[in-house]
């Protein structure tokens, strides 16, 4: 338990090594990661559409008529995404931005609930959905491009994390060594 607990400057340096690569990846190739990520996932999915259609035709496996269900507009959807994964992408920013602002809406009326019911920290989950619902309609101004923000968004928390596994690294073997014994 140690061991998994206490990781070794070596393989801290591995991560922060490889959290480096990765943010600086997102940050810089956003576009062509995320048709890559898209027809990926395409192909998978349209394998499992296509493969639970066989089911359902040939009665090899008896699912019934979810097989149908599932297959047939996993089999569409996996296509599109093989097909034009930019046409589905595109449909992405619209469904984060209505998550966001219908959330936050939830949940400043779950703060006015529970300031009601006498919660003394009422106004920190209110303070928390005003900034989900102000990200929401930032998110709508211009949807098109919140896709390649958030990925972007991704790749500099990959790098910030970089900076500070390396730092708390540093720190963690300065302290380690005032701390051992002579």
């Amino acid at each position: 338990m140690k061991k998994i607990c206490d990781p070794t400057s070596k393989e801290m340096c591995i991560l922060a090594i490889l959290y480096g690569i990765l943010g600086t990846i997102l940050f810089t190739f956003n576009n062509q990661i995320l048709t890559i990520l898209a027809r990926i996932i395409g192909l998978f999915t349209c394998a499992s559409g296509f493969l639970l259609l066989w089911f359902f035709l040939s009665k090899t496996k008896d699912f019934g008529n979810l097989s149908l269900l599932v297959g047939f507009p996993s089999a569409v959807i996996g296509l599109l995404l093989l097909m034009s994964p930019s046409s589905v992408l595109s449909f992405i920013p619209y469904i984060i931005t209505i998550l966001f602002t219908f959330h936050s809406i939830l949940t400043i009326y779950r703060a006015f609930r529970l300031k009601k019911a006498g919660f003394e920290k009422w106004s920190y989950l209110l303070s928390s959905a005003l900034v989900l619902f102000t990200i929401g309609l930032l998110l709508s101004f211009d949807p098109r491009d919140t896709i390649s923000v958030l990925v972007k968004i991704t790749g500099i928390g990959f790098i910030f994390q970089t900076i500070v596994l390396l730092i708390e690294d540093k720190l963690s073997k300065k302290y380690l060594n005032k701390e051992a014994p002579e």
